[in-house]
């Protein structure tokens, strides 16, 4: 599981540990503020008149504005996955867009109340270099105030049983526009679409990795299919796949919305079981992205501690906590992890930016403390020193030229682990690690 995951559970551990940024934005689009990086970042729209034009991609309770905007400017430092996120971090009724380039770019999305009392979530595709805008304001009516939002790289859990890997975006959307958003995401070099589940196994995996709530799946009831019949014939997965696995709640599905229009779609309980709902049903909450053959191996260790909390003192082995520049470091391996086709990297996330920082690589696995975090592999062959980002991040790619030397135990399990330099972290020596990572390579 990505250590990010566990932080709800550190909350504790993570007070005072990442500092907020001055930014307030601009009130204009033309003079947006720019931000760098990821974190957490001030606004404060209780005196910005609006700048910005309705969409109606915007379009939430028949209100497609959104009024009393600031604006900032961010360039991503990676191709990848954010979200940007008011949720907890105030008081306003916030509603907010991502721009794609300029004041004249198409809107990429838009959220209005995606979680907390009234505030939003933004998950996006994200290409490095590339500008993006950000429009922070109120829901028509609504006042505005001070709070702060985050920015944040999503990196989807991998499933060592079958590869692929997945994630969870909040949004109130319709089962239509779940599935159009969702096969606009691209992790690992596989685009995404919503999740089809083939048996118990991935469906355990899911509820044990993943915070679900009330998410559409990738099911829906197809009635153009010569099978088709209500309320149980005709339900198909979006990928053409067979569907040999279902896991209906009792008495589901049974097509009973005569009022708000045929249950043709499938949402998934917390529970795991499934329900059959209307095209725009409102209890559905979120949507679960599904990305084939993206993920290679599985972490199995969250390394890092806390120059401030001594999370491993705290919590005991396996347990990550955060580093000095924010959340604890992550290490997620894609693509396919044969040595002579050169697809498989490994991407590092979660660092204080510009700092040095290595791989190791070991054939066992172990869990012993090390300075403030966990060693996890041994014995330990370590590749060149990389300096992270300005945003902390690294990839390391092309294992075949690779200083490591031959891949110990081709065909077998490799494990590796990244470890940096974090120099606040004074109790424990001046460095830290990122979860470990399991990997088999073949020639």
């Amino acid at each position: 599981m990505n250590p990010k995951l566990l932080l709800p559970t550190l909350a504790a551990c993570s007070l005072g540990l990442t500092g907020l940024t001055s930014a307030q934005g601009s009130d204009q689009c033309t003079t947006a503020q720019a931000i760098t990086g990821l974190g957490f970042f001030n606004f404060d729209n209780s005196a910005a008149t609006t700048d910005g034009l309705p969409d109606p991609l915007c379009d939430y309770f028949s209100q497609s504005d959104v009024e009393n905007d600031v604006w900032f400017s961010w360039v991503a430092p990676s191709s990848s996955i954010y979200t940007f996120e008011t949720c907890g971090l105030t008081t306003v009724d916030t509603k907010a867009g991502i721009y794609d380039g300029s004041c004249a770019g198409t809107l990429l999305a838009c959220n209005d109340d995606s979680c907390s009392s009234l505030q939003t979530s933004i998950t996006w595709s994200a290409t490095a270099g590339s500008t993006y805008l950000i429009r922070l304001g109120t829901y028509p009516t609504a006042l505005g105030g001070v709070g702060q939002f985050e920015l944040r790289e999503e990196i989807p859990a991998s499933n060592p049983g079958n590869g692929n890997s997945y994630m969870v975006v909040t949004a109130g959307l319709s089962w239509q526009d779940a599935d159009t958003s969702a096969q606009s995401y691209t992790y690992g070099g596989s685009p995404g679409h919503l999740v089809t589940i083939s048996d118990q196994a991935e469906l355990d995996w899911i509820l044990a990795n993943l915070v679900v709530d009330r998410p559409w799946i990738g099911l829906y009831q197809d009635t153009g299919n010569p099978n088709y019949s209500e309320p149980s014939g005709g339900w198909v997965w979006v990928t053409g796949e067979p569907r040999v696995f279902t896991n209906w709640f009792p008495g589901e599905p049974n097509d009973n919305s005569a009022t708000a229009g045929p249950e043709n779609y499938c949402e998934m309980f917390a529970s795991g079981e499934w329900n059959d709902a209307e095209l725009n049903h409102l209890q559905t909450n979120s949507y679960i992205i599904e990305f084939e053959g993206s993920s290679s191996g599985n972490a199995y260790c969250a390394g890092d501690g806390s120059a401030t909390c001594p999370c491993f003192a705290i919590f005991g082995p396996g347990v990550g906590c955060q580093n000095t520049g924010g959340p604890g470091a992550g290490l997620a391996g894609t693509g396919n992890a044969q040595v002579s086709n050169d697809t498989f990297q490994f991407d590092v996330s979660g660092v204080p930016g510009a700092k040095p920082g290595l791989l190791v690589k070991g054939s066992v696995q172990i869990f012993n403390a090390v300075g403030d975090g966990i060693l996890c592999t041994a014995p330990q062959m370590r590749s060149h020193v990389q300096i992270t980002s300005a945003a902390g991040e690294a990839t390391y790619a092309d294992f075949d030229s690779q200083p490591f030397g031959a891949i110990a135990n081709m065909g077998s399990p490799t494990y590796f682990q990244y470890w940096y330099r974090d120099p606040g972290n004074t109790c424990g020596g001046g460095f830290n690690f990122s979860n470990a990572w399991e990997v088999s390579f073949t020639p």
